[in-house]
């Protein structure tokens, strides 16, 4: 599907894992740390020798599609995993966001940081992440002011407990390209997509998953 992302600004924002580290997120190694000591990743020696040989799990990831070599319940042990180091991550910055005293600078430092992103111009503006967490959301539901805009999802109705607290942009997800609208908006694009979303034809496999489990990455 082509779409017309129209002028950029001259400033267009990348960020990483760097980004959510300053505020308690995980890097790359310790997110590996987090699933390997994962008790169902323990309980399966295949998917311990796979982790101890990869030491970047998004390549453990694309490995465990192998079907000749890893079965139904390696891939569900390690969406499952997976899913719980994000969610901590996520109840730790809701947490600390939700606290009478927030330590995370939910306030006019990072907004107007983010702000500058935007192309008054034009109208329009990017910034791109390579992370899966959910802390920009979480702070961007706090701004007023900035049009704030993640495009192509459709929210799903849950009964679940999780997300955790009330946050405007944090909920489940599923890719939806039939209405982008970018005009007007700050865009935050996920090029690794979030824990939060969920695939559009999920198979059994993939019902839990996130969109990262699809594609390695």
């Amino acid at each position: 599907m082509a779409l017309d992302i129209r002028s950029f600004n001259k400033r267009v924002l990348l960020i990483g894992a760097g980004f959510s580290r300053n505020w308690g997120g995980r890097l790359a190694r310790e997110v590996w740390e987090e699933i390997f000591s994962n008790p169902e990743i323990q309980k399966r020696p295949g998917l311990r020798t796979l982790l101890i040989r990869t030491p970047m799990f998004e390549d453990a990831l694309a490995a465990i599609t192998d079907i000749r070599t890893y079965d139904d319940e390696d891939r569900s042990a390690m969406q499952v995993a997976i899913q719980q180091v994000f969610q901590r991550m996520d109840e730790e910055h809701a947490a600390v966001l939700g606290g009478s005293t927030p330590k995370i600078d939910s306030g006019i430092g990072i907004k107007e940081f983010f702000a500058r992103f935007y192309c008054q111009t034009d109208r329009i503006g990017y910034i791109f992440s390579l992370n899966q967490d959910a802390l920009v959301e979480r702070l961007a539901s706090l701004w007023v002011g900035v049009p704030f805009s993640l495009p192509g999802l459709q929210y799903l109705p849950t009964t679940s407990p999780y997300p955790v607290g009330t946050s405007r942009f944090v909920g489940l997800a599923k890719p939806d390209l039939r209405n982008i609208r970018l005009s007007g908006n700050l865009n935050y694009i996920k090029l690794h997509g979030s824990f939060l979303w969920r695939p559009e034809s999920p198979t059994r496999n993939e019902s839990r998953s996130v969109r990262l489990l699809r594609d390695g990455g």
